[in-house]
This record gives C-alpha cells, sequence and structure tokens, in this order.
C-alpha cells in the first residue's frame, strides 16, 4: 500500500528583470511612490520636483531628501495597501502556488516560473493570461504529469474562478501506471493575500488485480488461472484549503490542506485445502472500501529577489485504510522558486 501513497505524492506533487526607469513626473504629481536606488535604497512618499537632474521627494520616514537621477533604478505608484512596515512590497510571481496546490490567479506574462523541491523539478508558463501549463517530474524523471490551468475572471475581480487539471503516468518505473486530477478553484484575495478553496475528482491505477468472484477447484494441484476482471482503479472527490499572507517585505505564511477518499475495489482470496489429496478451493470475494488521504503544510516563503524565493514547509500526510493499515508520514520540503 505504500507505493500507492508514494505515487500519489508525487502525482500530487507532480504539486522560474527587467529594470524601468519613468521618465520625468510633473511637479504637480501627488501619487505616492517608491523611489528604488541601484543601491538597493528604498525611498516612500510623493515627488515634489524634478528637474531631470534630482528628484525631491517628501519621504514618509525622513521628510525631504533630494535625490540623483542618475542613481534611480526604478520609480513605481504605490498604494497604502503596498507598504508594510514602512516597507514597498512588490507582487511576487509565486503567489499563484502553494506548497503542493495553486489558486485560481492566472500567471501573468512574462512571470512564468521553475520550482524544485526534494521530490523533483517543475516548469510553469503563461499561455495567454488566462491559460497556464505545466510540466513536473522527480528526479528520476517517473512519473511525470502535464497541469493546465484555465482562469475565467479577469484581474483585479473581487473572487478568482478557476479549472485545473493534472494527468499523468508512472513512466519508465511502471509503464502501466497512471492517474488524473481535475478541479475547480475559488480564490478571495489578491496577489500578496488570498485563500483559496478548491474541490474536484482524482483516479490512479492500483495495479491491483481484481479477480471474479466465486469459488474454483484446483484438482490434483494443477494450477488453474482464476478468472481476472482488469487492474483495479483507485477514484474519488479531493478537496483542498490553501492560502498565502504577506507578513512582511519579502516574507510569506503559506498553508496548505488537502484531503483525499478514493475508492477502489479488492479481492479477497482465500485457500481452502481438501484434506488427504492435492486438490483445495479458491474462493474470492471482492470488496469496495473508501480510503482516507490527508495532507497538511504551513511554513514560510523568504524573497532573495524579484526573481528568486525560498520556500521552507513542515509538512504530514496521514492516511486511513478500512480492514488495513494507517499511518502517518512526516514531509518536510523544501522548495526554490525561479522567475525566468
Amino acid at each position: 500500500m505504500k507505493k500507492y501513497i508514494l505515487f500519489f505524492l508525487l502525482m500530487l506533487g507532480l504539486s522560474f528583470k527587467g529594470f524601468s526607469q519613468t521618465d520625468s513626473l510633473s511637479k504637480q504629481d501627488s501619487n505616492k511612490v517608491v523611489v528604488v536606488t541601484y543601491d538597493g535604497k528604498e525611498f516612500i512618499g510623493k515627488i515634489l520636483s524634478d528637474d531631470g537632474r534630482e528628484i525631491l521627494m517628501l519621504t514618509d520616514l525622513t521628510g525631504k531628501v533630494f535625490i540623483k537621477k542618475e542613481n534611480v533604478k526604478k520609480i513605481v505608484k504605490v498604494t497604502d495597501a503596498e507598504i508594510v512596515n514602512n516597507e514597498y512590497v512588490e507582487e511576487s510571481p509565486f503567489t499563484t502556488r502553494y506548497a503542493f496546490t495553486n489558486n485560481a490567479l492566472p500567471i501573468k506574462k512574462g512571470q512564468n516560473y521553475a520550482m524544485w523541491n526534494l521530490f523533483g523539478p517543475e516548469v510553469h508558463f503563461a499561455v495567454t493570461s488566462k491559460l497556464n501549463l505545466g510540466v513536473m517530474t522527480t528526479w528520476l524523471f517517473s512519473p511525470i504529469a502535464v497541469a493546465a490551468k484555465y482562469t475565467f475572471s479577469k484581474e483585479g475581480a473581487k473572487v478568482y474562478a478557476s479549472a485545473g487539471t493534472l494527468l499523468g503516468t508512472s513512466g519508465w518505473i511502471n509503464s502501466k501506471g497512471f492517474g488524473g486530477l481535475h478541479w475547480l478553484s475559488l480564490t478571495k484575495g489578491n496577489r500578496k493575500n488570498n485563500f483559496t478553496l478548491s474541490g474536484g475528482w482524482g483516479y490512479m491505477s492500483s495495479q491491483r488485480t481484481v479477480y471474479v468472484n466465486g469459488s474454483y477447484a484446483v484438482n490434483g494441484g494443477t494450477y488453474t488461472p482464476i478468472p481476472t476482471i482488469k487492474a483495479s482503479m483507485l477514484s474519488g472527490p479531493l478537496f483542498s484549503a490553501s492560502g498565502i499572507v504577506q507578513i512582511g517585505s519579502k516574507t510569506s505564511f503559506v498553508f496548505d490542506n488537502m484531503l483525499l477518499l478514493p475508492k477502489g475495489t479488492f479481492s479477497e482470496v482465500n485457500y481452502t485445502y481438501i484434506p488427504n489429496s492435492n486438490d483445495y478451493i479458491v474462493s474470492v470475494k471482492n470488496n469496495t472500501r473508501t480510503s482516507s488521504y490527508a495532507l497538511i503544510m504551513a511554513g514560510m516563503r523568504f524573497k532573495k529577489t524579484d526573481y528568486q524565493s525560498v520556500q521552507v514547509c513542515l509538512a504530514m500526510m496521514s492516511y486511513f485504510i478500512p480492514e488495513g493499515d494507517s499511518s502517518t508520514i512526516p514531509l518536510p520540503m523544501v522548495t526554490w522558486f525561479r522567475r525566468f
């Protein structure tokens, strides 16, 4: 059973600058801006004047300051919502993603990203402003899966809605293994702080043979194959509740939770030997049962640059199988994000 759990995790896991400088601003410009210099300093406030050589700013912290234009890397108009603890919080290109799951926000054009963790790499990119595609695998390049997400909502919506799908194969490790996830998501919030509820359906080939119900006599110890139906499938609903919260200019809290309830048919095979003979009876009884898998993750994401972030999560995977084993598996994860 543990190999099926690993395959589920891999299929789920199967959950990378341009500098610009604005033109001279009008002396009458009253919008709040952040001026970023090449040495990494940020000045937040209002521009009082710009003579082409220097900018005079009325900053929120230190009052009036002069900044040489040759030192200015970029000037960005901001709102109070983008200022946290007197620091400018820029939108991250990675906040469409949590730990394993994603939200309904689309990847922006030019903000494609790659991510890799202890299990393997992923690449996700924007095809259009609403359609995203991705590829994910393990370091052994098996299993491998493709992902797609379409966002129905326009940028700036109060609530985003999307449909996603994940289709994968176990690859060269087991050519007959395959599975998929299909879901709908609703996201409340923006690219800095958001919360997502998702629900859908998942399925996976269990690689367990299901036999035909009944009793079969074996005479003289001669092996007689038991009629089979086909390889068993595990399928059932899945639910998730996930989110990200900006707690600093370069730090976010991430939580990710998922519940899967796959149902499958399993054959119980019993052998009854007939005394004083080489004969025996093989009896087959099929049972359908629903198992439970819960994935709980929480961690911190640290922004290194506009193009890189690192995420550290503490996680656990719990499973309960009726008439079978149950356990909780720790899943510590470190993930690197890279925009390209």
